[in-house]
């Protein structure tokens, strides 16, 4: 929670290092757990911490990827990509995060086609899970897909995805008054 703060904050490499020390700290927590536990009762809760092994991997990644640390940053994208595909089925706001970095962090490089062919997962992903149409969840997928099609100069493409991002968003209208529609790459 304090990294998310400070990375709110632009203070990246001050969160890298909280976002490092959680994840050692949740790698050690698999090991004594599945070191204690009995046969039969660790199940749940190893599934549970190896989650967070796995979350905290892919928000390490996202960080790391603003930085410009970009082979670090995939290392554990993907990593931790593998690690929810293997817990989670595809469809799942989970994998469609890890997916989603895994495109930031190819974005971040340069690659803008591969980035987009990531975003395109992440929100087949998510809109496969069954969010509100409403989701901001799915409001920043669809952002991160019209920015890499801005990027490559395919305007007609992006306005489509932009606007199908504003029809979303306002079929909540209290949450549109506190959340709008704004997008930068819209623009």
């Amino acid at each position: 929670v304090n990294a998310a703060f400070l990375e709110r904050q632009g203070r990246h490499a001050e969160a890298e290092r909280r976002r490092r020390s959680a994840l050692e700290d949740a790698k050690k927590h698999v090991e004594i757990l599945s070191s204690t536990l009995s046969p039969g009762n660790e199940s749940q809760f190893v599934r549970n911490a190896v989650r967070i092994v796995a979350s905290t991997k892919v928000s390490l990644a996202d960080n790391l990827a603003t930085q410009g640390k970009y082979g670090e940053a995939e290392l554990y994208a993907r990593s931790g990509l593998e690690e929810r595909l293997a817990m989670f089925g595809i469809n799942t706001a989970d994998v469609s995060y890890a997916l989603a970095v895994v495109g930031w962090t190819r974005f971040q490089q340069g690659d803008i086609a591969t980035a987009e062919k990531y975003y395109r997962y992440a929100l087949a992903s998510l809109l496969g899970s069954g969010v509100a149409p409403h989701s901001t969840q799915l409001a920043g997928r669809r952002a991160a897909l019209g920015n890499a099609m801005v990027a490559q100069g395919r305007w007609q493409d992006a306005i489509q995805v932009f606007e199908e991002r504003d029809k979303g968003l306002r079929t909540d209208a209290e949450q549109f008054k506190r959340f709008g529609s704004g997008q930068v790459g819209w623009v």
